[in-house]
């Protein structure tokens, strides 16, 4: 559980840190890229805890 809150948290302030960057690009495609890499971030961590 608490491995699932730091790993929110870092991405919350990657998430600002990339928003910073990514000014030209709209909200929807900011949302689209994010959402795309939480998924792949969220099926290796699936993973490497299944291989446990």
């Amino acid at each position: 559980m608490n491995k699932n809150l730091n790993i929110e948290g870092a991405h919350r302030s990657i998430g600002i840190e990339s928003r910073k960057r990514l000014l030209p690009y709209s909200g929807a495609e900011i949302k689209f890229l994010r959402n795309c890499f939480l998924r792949i971030i969220l099926t290796i961590f699936k993973y490497s805890e299944s291989r446990r």
